[in-house]
C-alpha cells in the first residue's frame, strides 16, 4: 500500500502497525478523539511518549520516499518502524533524543551515515533498529547503557564501531554486532553482559580490546 487515512476512531497505534509496508507514502491522520498522535507538518506523524501529557515528543512516521529529515527540536523519541525502509541516505541524532526503538531504520539500504550530537543523551538503541542499513561507520554515545538485540545486524558496509572510554554502556545483547565486517572493536569496562552471538559471523574480527 501506498497511502493509508486513519480514522479519528482510532485511539492506539501499537509499535508494529506499520512495519513491513516499505512503499508507504503518505498517512493521513483525521483529527484523533484523544489527541494521543497527530500530523506534523502534512506528511509526518507524531504522537505521545505519555498519554496524559499536552506534549507530542514521539516520531511515529516519516514517509518511505523521504532522503533528507531534521528531527523536531521538540521530539525526544524514534518510534519503532519510524524509518523502516525508507529511502533516507544520512540522519543526525540530536541531542535531545533519548530513544531508539525496534527497527526504527531497519532495511534502509541509501542510510550511509548516522552521526549523534555531541552531548548526545539517548541510552537505548533497541532491537534491529540500524539493521541492514549502510553506514559505513558509527559512534556509540556515552550515555547508551543498552544496545539491543540486532541492532546493528548485517549491516554490510560497517567497518567502525566508537564506543566512548567514557561509556556507561553495560549491554551488549544478542546478535548486535553480527554479520559485519569489522575488524576491532573495544569494550568499555562498564560492559557487564555480552550476549549469545553478539558478534556472530564477523570473519575479520581478529582484535578485541
Amino acid at each position: 500500500i501506498k497511502t493509508l487515512s486513519i480514522p479519528s476512531s482510532v485511539s492506539n497505534l501499537a509499535n508494529g502497525w506499520r512495519y513491513g509496508i516499505p512503499k508507504l507514502e503518505k498517512v493521513t491522520i483525521i483529527q484523533n478523539k484523544q489527541e494521543n498522535f497527530k500530523m506534523y507538518e502534512d506528511n509526518i506523524v507524531i504522537g505521545k511518549s505519555d498519554i496524559k501529557s499536552d506534549t507530542f515528543d514521539v516520531l511515529v512516521f516519516v514517509p518511505r520516499t523521504i532522503k533528507k529529515f531534521n528531527i523536531p527540536s521538540f521530539i525526544k523519541h524514534i518510534a519503532a518502524s519510524a524509518f523502516f525502509m525508507s529511502k533516507i541516505e544520512s540522519i543526525l541524532i540530536p541531542s535531545h533524543i533519548t530513544k531508539i526503538d525496534e527497527f526504527a531504520f531497519e532495511g534502509c539500504r541509501n542510510l550511509h551515515s548516522v552521526e549523534f550530537s555531541p552531548n548526545s543523551q539517548i541510552e537505548i538503541i533497541g532491537k534491529y533498529s540500524f539493521a541492514s542499513t549502510s553506514i559505513e561507520k558509527i559512534s556509540i554515545p556515552s550515555h547508551v547503557k543498552k544496545i539491543c538485540e540486532g541492532a546493528f545486524y548485517s549491516c554490510f558496509e560497517l567497518q567502525s564501531i566508537e564506543i566512548q572510554s567514557d561509556s556507561e554502556l553495560q549491554i551488549i545483547e544478542d546478535l548486535v554486532f553480527s554479520y559485519i565486517p569489522i575488524r576491532s572493536i573495544s569494550i568499555p569496562s562498564s560492559i557487564s553482559e555480552l550476549g549469545e552471538k553478539w558478534c556472530f559471523e564477523t570473519s575479520e574480527l581478529t582484535n578485541v580490546t
